[in-house]
């Protein structure tokens, strides 16, 4: 069995597979508890998998809700809480930063997403601008 296809049937029967710290994490179910020993066999391979599918969650879900807006940044755990409601795709927050990070969004030194906005705020941000310059 390769990679692919061990990550393939751990997520099919419910697994929670991550990378946190460098280390492969997973929460595996008893059903496919056999397939352990070959998922720390191709630990680093599986991780390679999961680093690249959490990259292409991260890039759908920029594009569908946020907006890059030099002139503002969000707060990296309220981001990542609405990537996971929005893809259900669980990360860790570091993960996540670093993701984000290598589509060039990182962290500002008020540890703030820099350049990212979420676009419902970004809407709302414009919808109270309009009507304070309309008063």
């Amino acid at each position: 069995m390769n990679a692919a296809d061990l990550v393939r049937a751990l997520d099919n029967a419910g697994a929670v597979l991550s990378v946190a710290g460098g280390r492969l994490r997973c929460e595996v179910p008893e059903p496919v508890a056999h397939l352990i020993p070959e998922l720390e066999r191709q630990g680093h391979e599986v991780a390679r998998i999961l680093g690249e599918r959490l990259v292409g969650n991260v890039v759908r879900w920029r594009r569908a809700q946020c907006v890059a807006c030099s002139l503002g940044s969000s707060n990296p755990v309220i981001l990542r809480r609405e990537f996971f409601r929005w893809s259900g795709y669980r990360c860790t927050l570091d993960e996540f930063i670093t993701a984000l990070a290598n589509l060039g969004f990182g962290l500002d030194g008020d540890g703030m997403i820099a350049g990212l906005i979420l676009r419902d705020d970004f809407a709302a941000a414009i919808q109270w601008e309009r009507r304070r310059l309309a008063s």
